[in-house]
C-alpha cells in the first residue's frame, strides 16, 4: 500500500505514525500507536522509517546498526497538444529509475545530503513533456529520472538504473510511457498516453475526449509520468500532465539499549 501523505504538512504534524519535522517525515509511533513490547526471553530491535519527499538532510537516530536506503527518481512529463481541425494525443512520461542499498552506520556517516528530483512539466502546444530529474543519497546512491513523452504521440522513455552501481546494490530501471491513442472511425475517439508506474505509485491514465474538446494530461505522485494531453477538434491547446516528484525511503535498524 502506498502512503499519501498530507501536501504542505506543518510542523509536528501527524499523519499514521509519521510526524513532519519541518523537513521530512519522521516514524515517531504517533497516532496513539506505542512501540512493540519485547517477547518473554528476546528483545525487538526498533525500526524507524524516515521519508523524504522534498530535498533535505538526513541525520543518522542515535544507536543506528544499519539502514535500508529506497530512491526513485522523478517522473517525465506527459505531451502537450495543439490547437487542431483534427486529433492529436500526446504521449505519456516515463517513470523514474528505483534503487536500493543497506548501508551500516559507518558507511552512513552522521548525515547525508537527501535530493529529491522533481518531475518533468508539461507545457501546451505540440512539445514534448519535459523530463524528470535525479534523485540522489549523498554520493552513495542515485536514480536518474524519466524522460517526457513526446508530441507526436509516443510515449517517453524510461528512466536508466544507476550508472555502475556497487556490489550489493540494486538498481532498476524506469517504465516507459504509453503511446496517445487515436480512432478517427470510432467518433473521433482520443485518449492521451498513460504515464508510467513506478515502484512507489501507480500510473497516471490519460483522459478521453469527445468531438469539440480537448484536456490536459494528468499530473502523477512519487516517480511516475505523468500523462499525455488530447484534443478533438479542440479549439485550446493544453498542457501534459506533470511528472511525479521522487522519493526517498529510509528504514533505520537501532541497537536495543542494554
Amino acid at each position: 500500500m502506498v502512503l499519501q501523505f498530507p501536501p504542505n504538512p506543518t510542523v509536528g504534524q501527524v499523519f499514521q505514525l509519521w510526524t513532519w519535522d519541518g523537513q521530512k517525515w519522521v516514524c515517531t509511533g504517533g497516532g496513539g500507536v506505542t512501540p512493540p513490547v519485547p517477547p518473554p526471553g528476546g528483545e525487538v530491535m526498533p525500526v524507524n522509517q524516515v521519508v523524504f519527499t522534498a530535498s533535505g538532510v538526513y541525520t543518522r537516530t542515535p544507536g543506528l546498526v544499519s539502514a535500508i536506503v529506497e530512491l526513485t527518481g522523478g517522473g517525465g512529463a506527459g505531451a502537450g497538444v495543439e490547437v487542431s481541425t483534427g486529433t492529436l494525443a500526446g504521449g505519456g512520461g516515463g517513470s523514474g529509475a528505483y534503487t536500493r542499498a543497506v548501508f551500516s552506520a559507518a558507511q552512513l556517516g552522521a548525515s547525508q545530503l537527501v535530493t529529491i528530483g522533481p518531475g518533468g512539466v508539461g507545457a501546451a502546444g505540440a512539445v514534448k513533456g519535459g523530463d524528470g530529474s535525479m534523485s540522489s543519497f549523498g554520493g552513495l546512491l542515485t536514480a536518474p529520472g524519466g524522460f517526457g513523452g513526446d508530441a507526436n504521440i509516443s510515449g517517453g522513455a524510461g528512466a536508466p538504473a544507476m550508472a555502475n552501481p556497487p556490489p550489493g546494490v540494486l538498481a532498476l530501471p524506469g517504465n516507459g510511457g504509453s503511446a496517445g491513442e487515436q480512432n478517427l472511425a470510432v467518433a473521433n475517439f482520443v485518449i492521451g498516453g498513460t504515464g508510467a508506474s513506478s515502484y512507489y505509485s501507480g500510473d497516471a491514465v490519460g483522459t478521453e475526449v469527445v468531438p469539440g474538446n480537448s484536456a490536459p494530461g494528468n499530473s502523477a505522485s512519487y516517480g511516475s509520468g505523468g500523462s499525455g494531453a488530447a484534443q478533438s477538434n479542440g479549439t485550446t491547446p493544453q498542457p501534459g500532465g506533470r511528472g511525479g516528484d521522487g522519493l526517498c525511503v529510509i528504514t533505520e535498524f537501532i541497537a536495543t539499549p542494554q
